[in-house]
């Protein structure tokens, strides 16, 4: 049976990232906590977390802490800890520019709060899958052990540009010859979007074109309406500007399915997350 408070230490360095800011989290001093990480690693026969800058946990040490953080649930559900635990959920940035906010309002106005870690939907799955969060939004269908999976529904992307960008760098249309030259616009290195899109219209695209790098879904949509890149977008962020200052490229739109995936724990506040997602977020997904 390990100590709690050595499990609460280990857990804190590595949320905090270092073991001061763990101290002052705890309110205890640095020395304590270096004591009970130690103590904790001699009961486990190794070393659990680096002493590096960030200090970064082992296997075994990030097992002790996805226990902890399950405990922390559990015991804040049940008031034996502090009223406001933080509850961590891994978000596609799209999601969270679209139909979140709006699908999760009711469990903000809670008061609970909420820690969202964005990256890319075929990637938030890894996050749970490494217990940094309780539960992420993915289109990875894929059953992780210990963990429930809802179906959310499916986002309708498009790929679009402004009318000038239309007009100067595709006017005949979407070419293989015309992607070579235009810049495109692309979330991070692990979004596919754009290159479905070319695949599906120029079948069988392949190789390079130029490319901007914006990991932010507004300003992403930003740089499209500017006129500087053309890029895929989901339908429901266009609004009322699509037909308008924006333009569809293709007529294909490609459809993305996105899941609710969570630690399949009792508590009041990861059930009722899961609730509003299932209804208000299903209604809202386009």
């Amino acid at each position: 049976m390990f100590d709690y408070r050595q499990l609460e230490a280990l857990t804190t360095v590595w949320e905090e990232g270092g073991f001061e800011k763990a101290a002052d989290k705890l309110c205890i001093t640095q020395s304590a906590v270096s004591q009970r990480i130690k103590a904790l690693e001699e009961q486990a026969g190794q070393i659990l977390i680096s002493r590096a800058n960030p200090p970064e946990p082992n296997e075994k040490g990030r097992e002790l802490i996805n226990h902890c953080r399950r405990v922390r649930l559990l015991e804040g559900d049940m008031g034996r800890r502090e009223k406001h635990h933080t509850l961590r959920i891994g978000i596609n940035a799209d999601s969270l520019a679209t139909w979140f906010m709006d699908g999760a309002e009711e469990f903000y106005a809670r008061g609970i709060p909420l820690e969202l870690r964005v990256g890319d939907q075929e990637k938030t799955l890894e996050m749970l899958r490494a217990g940094d969060v309780a539960g992420c939004i993915a289109s990875d269908d894929s059953k992780v052990s210990g963990c429930s999976r809802h179906f959310l529904g499916t986002m309708s992307y498009v790929l679009i540009c402004s009318r000038n960008f239309r007009g100067r760098w595709f006017p005949r249309g979407l070419t293989e010859e015309e992607v070579r030259e235009a810049p495109a616009a692309i979330f991070n290195r692990d979004d596919r979007l754009n290159q479905l899109f070319l695949e599906k219209r120029l079948p069988p695209f392949k190789g390079s074109y130029p490319a901007h790098y914006i990991p932010s879904a507004e300003q992403y949509l930003d740089l499209i309406e500017r006129g500087h890149a053309y890029g895929a977008v989901p339908l429901m962020q266009c609004g009322d500007r699509l037909g308008r200052s924006l333009v569809e490229l293709s007529p294909e739109r490609i459809g993305v399915d996105l899941y609710w995936h969570c630690w399949n724990l009792d508590t009041t506040d990861l059930k009722r997350l899961t609730e509003l997602l299932m209804t208000r977020g299903r209604e809202l997904i386009l």
